[in-house]
């Protein structure tokens, strides 16, 4: 029997001004400017009313000022509820880019994503955006009643959704408030299009709703889900890898148990996933496994919203 759960997402008034976001044993890498921090809140779901443990020599410390979104690889785009920054997993770096510049104080950026030629658009709790990777400007495309556009998001490659181009897609809220109903984001119009499939295709014993993210990567043809079991027994309470069909969004596999909850953000690096939750966690995690292993904790544990990689990621 399904249960009716409230969806996590509650906003507290934690706003530290002027302080730098850090990173455990890890200081970001801002533009020398103090980092100032957005509400805290405990996850990106819909409304309802650590130490580095391996702390590598880093041979690039004063990188190339970011060309388009991803590129060069080995880096990859992660948010809070209003601030983008960049992520290297080799330094085990982050750096500011900045605030988003079209958010009023109740509105939360939900998730991002960028397409093959660095285009990068976002939902929040009422618009479809287009964001600037580079500073975090952003501007509106369209609004809908608060907490219609999905909390996940990806572009999916040619061939899968539309034969011509890539496609954005993402998990909206079934009347369960699971994210189980793959839908496409017209970019142009911010209009949804709600696509032949749903997450659960009644082949597994138990049911899923999405966590917060996923990518579809070409190279190696798969795309990666994080999902939270909505059904049965929830085992361990974390979340699992899955891998999904990126034309109809249907669960093919469950890939294993992640161990750790809220994996709001997802993305990719030189082979290997990088989860970000809603605990302030980076997780790194085997592809093959879903074993997820902790790298970085932001300070005080402020919440993960989304990230984002192309569907070329390296």
């Amino acid at each position: 029997m399904r249960h009716h759960r409230r969806r996590l997402l509650f906003t507290a008034s934690l706003v530290v001004a002027g302080a730098l976001i850090a990173f455990a044993c890890s200081s970001p890498e801002p533009n020398k400017n103090p980092l100032p921090l957005g509400d805290s809140d405990s996850g990106k779901k819909k409304d309802t009313g650590g130490t580095d443990p391996d702390p590598d020599p880093d041979p690039d410390p004063d990188p190339d000022p970011l060309p388009d979104s991803g590129k060069p690889p080995g880096r990859m785009f992660a948010h809070t509820r209003d601030t983008l920054f960049m992520f290297e997993p080799i330094n085990k770096k982050v750096t500011l880019i900045g605030k988003f510049s079209c958010l009023d104080a109740t509105d939360d950026v939900l998730d991002i994503a960028i397409d093959q030629t660095g285009n990068m658009y976002g939902t929040t709790r009422t618009n479809f955006i287009k964001i600037v990777p580079t500073d975090a400007t952003c501007t509106i495309i369209a609004t809908k009643a608060r907490d219609q556009y999905p909390n996940s998001l990806s572009f999916v490659p040619q061939g899968t959704v539309d034969p011509q181009q890539e496609a954005l897609v993402g998990y909206s809220f079934d009347n369960l408030n699971d994210a189980t109903i793959y839908t496409r984001i017209n970019l142009q119009t911010g209009e949804m299009t709600d696509l032949p499939g749903n997450l659960n295709p009644g082949t597994f014993p138990v049911e899923y709703g999405a966590s917060g993210d996923f990518i579809s990567l070409l190279s190696n043809n798969k795309t990666y889900l994080t999902v939270k079991q909505v059904t049965g027994d929830a085992g361990t309470g974390g979340d699992y890898l899955a891998e999904i069909d990126p034309a109809t969004g249907k669960l093919k596999q469950i890939i294993g148990d992640m161990k750790h909850k809220q994996t709001y953000g997802f993305g990719f690096a030189n082979g290997k996933g990088y989860g970000f939750a809603g605990d302030g966690k980076i997780v790194e995690v085997d592809l093959a496994t879903g074993n997820a292993v902790v790298v970085l904790t932001l300070d005080g544990g402020t919440p993960w919203y989304g990230a984002g990689v192309t569907t070329d990621a390296k």
